[in-house]
């Protein structure tokens, strides 16, 4: 209900808020935010998508920059959103657009206005000609449209002029009638009908009448049966009891028999000395039978422990073979580990200073190629040194376009890289040396003697000589220290000199594989120090069991004794146990309820005898006084026979009766048919009164002409009324009768066409005309619209103001929509949010520093990783295990920062660790301690390793088994 929906937060001030307040103490969290985020299980743990949701997305980088709930995607799209309302490329609808199209619309129009208007009053009075003429010949065509409406409405009354006169013609043929009912002929022949129904009908009810007669005359009946019929009627009820008992007489006579016998044999079963006084004094009762069910009950719980203890005893005994059987495998491969003689000090030791030559490798190779840049540069002085009196040759200018062009490719490899600053830096540098080179290559030395060479330009090479040399020696310095250290950890790892970085991976994997042996033999030390005190606590339990065993058998020989002792205390056979005799019991109560039924079958038998007997004198009794006693009788026959007689009886008085009623009712439906056949008569006499007829023939005649004379007199009235609508009343209609009667159709028609042919002739005429004048109109138009000049100019300079302003306010969101863009930019490459920050945290713990930083860039939906040497992934190039450490990390960095702006959380997992190997499951459940610190965490599994881990890590933690 709404009301249940309704969210109250009371503030520390006392004062009461609602769904906002509570919204800001929760940091702006909605749902998919806490689903995705705080409560999550294996399911979206595989799944990024889950955290590519919009909530989730649009607050990555918000919670980092410190703007809370807004999303920076969402304030991009809402600039370009805007800057599209202004102006669009190849639009209409945005507002610069339409303003661009309407000032051209304007301009076209001042273009026309500025046209010559010399013609102006010659069309003025050319235009007023026309209007006179276009007057007089619509005047003209308006009369010649009158006589022709006229002579059409000739022509249409023409049918109706000609039926009045063939009407006139007709009626003074008809003889006249003063008057005659109306619907005469439908009203004598229903009347005649009528009357011959009743006729029919009288007939047919005398006949009915003598039929009635005749079958009274014929009915007889028995008043005797008639007289019985109570004590009849009775003996039918009982008919079905009588023949019941007479069936069931010989079948209880049987089934006394065999319950008699059925007893005897029962008693047998029970024991041979066993009779019905016996049974009468044995006790049933509910408290012996709760004896017998106490004492089956002790003796099965007494079986039940031996046996329970028993296959304890037996898994015992099993569980101590198989914990035996797994401490020989474990011994087994602890021979064979023990034979690769894995030195842990020494592995770790290697383990690092391999780290070490990862790490100084590169530097290695960087310091080298320093140093054959030096040398190069030497080998340049030297030639340019003034003691040479030699002229120098002109040097090849593709080493300076090899320096610009290697500038370049860095240039554009630091912009894939998001380094650019690195690549233009290295441009630079490149682009000074390769002009270096060519003022050299141009440069003219003397060719003659040291003396040649200008000083201050002698002095300038040999201080840059002295420079390279000290440089030199600077970096061999710094260049023999690297090799050393590296040679010092290469021996380390058992290389004789520097290797190269194939076999430092090569031994990576090498040590790699001693550290999981090394693992797999320190677990396997575990595992058989934990069997060895399982063997033990089961040795223990085995003994203290096998002592039990033996105390509960001594109580099971015990209750059977006592059971034994109750048999023969009650006289039966020792042999039997207590379902044996809880059987007897049923037994016994068996006997006891036959011989109950024979008691009562035989009460029963007595009352089936005594029925016959009375059944059986009543009968004879009513067939006395119906005179129809015999000296032997078949009960059932003879009550049939007279039943059938009384229902005979029964039925023709009742036939009887009916015909005296019908009779009656015959004599009483004559009579109102004759009365009603009267009534008829009458009023078709009546009838042709009325119609001055003295015949059925003469009537109809009379009807036929009344009902002409009246169709003819409607139709003149009619066609009078069709020629006033046309003509109109009076005068106007007797002068159209006049002129109907001195013209003719065909003169009509012939006028009509004549008139059609001059009216179309107008029509065309003045067509040509109003078009003609709708020409000058125009022409006019146009020239007068010159005053609309100065409006337009005023429109067009209001509209330019407008454009001017919309163009400033697109130049501001167009900027800064770019702005952001290169904020965003420089943003993702100087400062991760603080989720990320957060996350990269928690996956460099997870990871045991295998991975040192995530990159979140803000305009895509994805996360990049960074390993220990500074390589970069995508999340589909991780493994899932990785994979899976990286998103769970993402949750925690979204948790951690969320908090330091809202209300914490709780968190809900759901079996999170279950993929995870043991070392990563470790540094997850490290991960969530930290956790614990700032939320509550509920954390649901139904792998007990968990639990045990969580608690091992997390000592505080409170465990609660739910069983479902």
């Amino acid at each position: 209900s709404k009301r249940a929906q309704v969210v109250k937060v009371i503030l520390p001030d006392g004062s009461a808020g609602g769904t906002t307040e509570l919204s800001n103490l929760l940091g702006h969290a909605n749902k998919d935010i806490f689903e995705n985020i705080y409560a999550f299980g294996l399911t979206e743990l595989q799944d990024f998508k889950t955290l590519n949701s919009e909530a989730v997305k649009g607050r990555i980088y918000s919670a980092g920059t410190g703007i809370g709930a807004i999303s920076l995607s969402e304030v991009q799209k809402n600039l370009e959103t805007e800057a599209g309302n202004f102006f669009k490329e190849r639009g209409s609808k945005p507002e610069i657009n339409a303003l661009f199209s309407e000032i051209k619309s304007i301009d076209l129009m001042l273009r026309e206005i500025e046209k010559d208007v010399q013609n102006f009053d010659n069309l003025h009075k050319e235009l007023e000609q026309i209007s006179k003429e276009i007057a007089n010949v619509e005047h003209e065509r308006n009369q010649i449209r009158i006589k022709s409406d006229h002579t059409t409405n000739l022509i249409t009354v023409w049918d109706d002029w000609r039926k009045i006169r063939e009407a006139e013609e007709r009626l003074q043929k008809i003889p006249k009638i003063e008057s005659f009912p109306e619907n005469g002929i439908e009203m004598l022949e229903r009347n005649i009908e009528k009357i011959d129904e009743l006729n029919e009908t009288i007939s047919e009810k005398n006949e009915g009448l003598e039929k009635i007669k005749i079958h009274k005359s014929v009915i007889k009946i028995d008043e005797k049966l008639i007289g019985n019929k109570d004590k009849i009627i009775e003996l039918q009820k009982g008919q079905d009891k009588y023949t019941s008992a007479t069936k069931d007489l010989p079948t209880v006579k049987e089934n006394l028999k065999r319950d008699k016998e059925g007893l005897k044999g029962s008693l047998h079963e029970i024991g041979p000395d066993w009779d019905e006084e016996k049974l009468s004094k044995f006790d049933i009762s509910i408290p012996t039978k709760e004896t017998v069910r106490r004492k089956h009950n002790t003796l099965e719980e007494a079986k039940e422990k031996n046996r329970d203890t028993e296959k304890e005893v037996q898994g015992i005994e099993q569980n101590i073979k198989n914990i035996e059987e797994e401490i020989e495998k474990v011994n087994k491969h602890l021979k064979t580990q023990s034979l690769q003689q894995i030195d842990e000090k020494k592995l770790e030791q290697q383990r690092k200073s391999l780290r070490l030559l990862r790490i100084k490798y590169p530097n290695l190779k960087e310091k080298e190629a320093d140093m054959r840049n030096l040398e190069e540069k030497e080998e340049i002085f030297t030639i340019l040194k003034p003691h040479r009196a030699e002229p120098l040759p002109k040097l090849p200018p593709w080493p300076a376009l090899m320096l610009i062009a290697a500038g370049i490719v860095s240039l554009i490899l630091s912009i894939f890289e998001n380094n650019w600053v690195i690549g233009i830096s290295i441009l630079a540098i490149l682009s000074i040396s390769a002009a270096f080179y060519i003022i050299l290559s141009r440069k003219k030395f003397p060719t003659t003697t040291p003396e040649g060479f200008e000083d201050k330009e002698a002095e300038d090479l040999i201080k840059r000589s002295r420079d390279l040399s000290e440089r030199r020696n600077k970096l061999e310095s710094s260049l023999q220290k690297i090799k050393s250290e590296i040679l010092s950890n290469a021996q380390i790892c058992e290389f004789e000199d520097i290797p190269d970085p194939q076999l430092i991976e090569n031994k990576d994997s090498e040590l790699r594989a001693a550290s999981e042996n090394l693992l797999k033999l320190n677990e396997l030390k575990k595992q058989q120090e934990t069997l060895d005190q399982k063997l033990g606590k089961l040795s223990e339990e085995a003994n203290t069991v096998k002592k039990k065993l033996g105390a509960l058998r001594k109580e099971e020989e015990k209750a059977q004794k006592e059971w034994e002792n109750w048999l023969t205390e009650k006289g039966l056979d020792l042999e039997l146990t207590p379902e044996g005799t809880i059987d007897i019991f049923a037994t016994i109560k068996t006997c006891i309820e036959k011989k109950k039924s024979i008691e009562e079958t035989k009460a029963r038998l007595n009352s089936i005898q005594q029925s016959i007997e009375k059944y059986e004198t009543k009968i004879s009794s009513v067939l006395e006084d119906c005179n129809r006693k015999n000296e032997e009788i078949n009960v059932i026959v003879e009550l049939e026979k007279i039943t059938e007689d009384l229902n005979q009886a029964i039925e023709d008085s009742k036939t009887l009766e009916q015909l005296d009623r019908d009779e009656e009712n015959l004599k009483l439906e004559l009579r109102n048919l004759e009365i009603k056949l009267e009534e008829r008569q009458r009023t078709v006499s009546e009838l042709l009164s009325q119609g001055f007829a003295e015949s059925e023939t003469e009537f109809r005649e009379n009807a036929r002409n009344w009902e002409e004379r009246n169709k003819l007199m409607d139709g003149i009235l009619q066609g009078e009324q069709n020629i006033k609508r046309i003509s109109g009343d009076g005068k106007t209609y007797f002068d159209f009768i006049n002129e109907l009667e001195e013209t003719s159709p065909e003169d009509l028609k012939e006028k009509e066409l004549q008139l059609k042919e001059r009216l179309e002739e107008i029509e065309n005429n003045l067509s040509v005309l109003r078009e003609k004048r709708g020409g000058i109109a125009k022409e006019i138009e146009q020239i007068e619209r010159r005053e609309e000049g100065s409006s337009l100019r005023m429109e067009k300079t209001v509209k330019l103001q407008k454009l001017k302003k919309k163009s400033e306010e697109w130049s501001i969101l167009t900027l800064a929509r770019t702005i952001m863009g290169k904020a965003i930019e420089k943003y993702e490459q100087e400062r991760q949010p603080g989720v990320i920050k957060e996350a990269q945290s928690f996956f460099s713990k997870m990871t045991l520093k295998r991975y040192s930083r995530i990159f979140a860039p803000l305009d895509e939906a994805k996360i990049y990783v960074e390993d220990k040497d500074g390589r970069r992934k995508d999340i589909q190039n991780l493994s899932r295990g990785t994979a899976e450490q990286l998103y769970l990390s993402l949750r925690f960095g979204f948790i951690r920062e969320f908090s330091k702006r809202a209300e914490s959380l709780p968190i809900v997992f759901d079996d999170i660790l279950v993929n995870f190997d043991p070392e990563r499951c470790r540094a997850a459940c490290g991960a969530i301690k930290e956790l614990t610190k700032t939320n509550q965490i509920l954390y649901f599994t139904c792998h007990p390793e968990s639990v045990n881990l969580l608690a091992e890590i997390i000592p505080d933690s409170k465990i609660i088994d739910i069983k479902m």
